[in-house]
């Protein structure tokens, strides 16, 4: 039994570091940026916002501050006047931010239909209402660049093929807590490194992280608009999926995206975490989730080697456990700062395994329960994380 835990255990050590070698050699690949194009068309970023995000003037602002060099029109769409954010919006706008060429709007969406949620259906009337040759969207907790757009369009027109382009989220801001570790690994290393491994040298993956995703308005009217996300819980993983299986590829660029967290507790993480595995059912590809699973497996696996070791007195399963749940926390720190992460507290190196434990207690948790609460709205979900038509 001990040298079936010291292989088990050592198993998951190779695993781990072939891993990461793996993923450090994608998100260290680029490609050369294309030439700008002779013109740059219009372009409509179409923003959906409901409540108060971290940071929420100093978003908006470096949505306002972006150097695009053709028309650019911006739409921040709400339910209602209610919303928090309205105030906020309206006194960034106050302030003279506006210049040549760049435009913003603020719009009502009103409450959303029944199997739609709010952020599609805001987005529809952005799709309606947007004057540009392009049109874009971007989340509400993004911090944008102000030559992002620029780029993001040049990779676009450089490939007649790609009907959409998006930039890869990275969290953004200091990790002071627990919570802001673990949702900057998840959304960094456990999904991000991922997907850069997955999109390989075409840059192109077979769905969309639409943080910011700007698309062609002749791929978007072949897939149906955005409307052809009605019952879908993640809009951009679906549109991403329409894309792809009518002929048109999902570009991904270098850039990252920054996503404005900070002060997040362990049961905000928690319950984020619980809305990103629902995301996964509903769109990404085996091929993108898989690493993740795996790595949470072998993870499992060492603690369990180590647990029965430390019980039994067998002290090298409990070495090789150790220094496999050690590698897995270096990987994760490693994978985080060529990403561009800011170094995280060594304090909470404990993170990476905590999320890996947590991982099948939370896939249990969507079984026991089908509701989400995402963005003030609470959704019932079926069995294959669509929005349950029968409620």
């Amino acid at each position: 039994m001990s040298t079936l835990l010291i292989v088990i255990a050592a198993v998951a050590l190779v695993w781990i570091v072939a891993e990461h070698i793996h993923l450090t050699r994608a998100v260290r690949r680029h490609r050369p940026r294309p030439p700008a194009p002779r013109r740059h068309p219009s372009l409509t970023v179409i923003r959906p916002i409901r409540g108060l995000d971290v940071g929420a003037a100093d978003n908006v602002r470096a949505l306002l501050a972006s150097e695009y060099p053709a028309p650019l029109e911006l739409l921040f769409i709400f339910d209602d006047e209610s919303d928090p954010a309205v105030t906020v919006v309206r006194e960034v706008l106050a302030t003279g931010v506006l210049r040549d060429g760049l435009t913003a709007r603020i719009l009502f969406a009103g409450a959303p239909p029944s199997g739609r949620t709010g952020k599609l259906h805001a987005m529809g009337l952005g799709v309606r209402e947007a004057c540009g040759e392009l049109v874009g969207f971007s989340d509400s907790d993004t911090r944008v660049d102000a030559d992002l757009l620029r780029v993001l369009v040049d990779e676009l027109l450089a490939r007649p093929d790609a009907g959409d382009v998006f930039a890869p989220a990275r969290a953004d801001g200091t990790a002071v807590t627990a919570g802001d570790v673990g949702y900057a690994l998840m959304l960094d290393v456990w999904y991000g490194a991922p997907a850069a491994a997955l999109a390989g040298e075409s840059h192109t993956l077979p769905f969309i992280m639409g943080q910011l995703m700007i698309f062609r308005r002749e791929a978007l009217t072949q897939i149906g608009g955005v409307e052809c996300a009605d019952g879908q819980l993640v809009d951009d993983m679906y549109l991403g999926q329409r894309m792809a299986a009518t002929g048109w590829r999902n570009l991904i660029v270098d850039r990252p995206l920054h996503v404005v967290t900070g002060g997040m507790g362990l049961p905000d993480f928690l319950r984020l975490m619980r809305r990103w595995v629902l995301f996964s059912r509903s769109g990404l590809p085996a091929r993108l989730t898989r690493p993740a699973y795996l790595h949470g497996t072998t993870i499992w696996l060492a603690v369990l080697a180590g647990a029965i070791g430390a019980a039994q007195g067998w002290w090298l399963a409990v070495v090789v456990a150790v220094a496999a749940l050690a590698a897995a926390c270096v990987s994760d720190r490693a994978l985080y700062r060529a990403l561009g992460g800011e170094p995280l507290p060594r304090r909470f190196a404990w993170v990476t395994v905590a999320i890996a434990l947590a991982g099948p207690f939370v896939a249990a948790s969507m079984w026991l329960d089908h509701h989400v609460d995402w963005r003030g709205h609470d959704y019932v979900l079926d069995g294959a994380a669509r929005l349950d038509s029968s409620k």
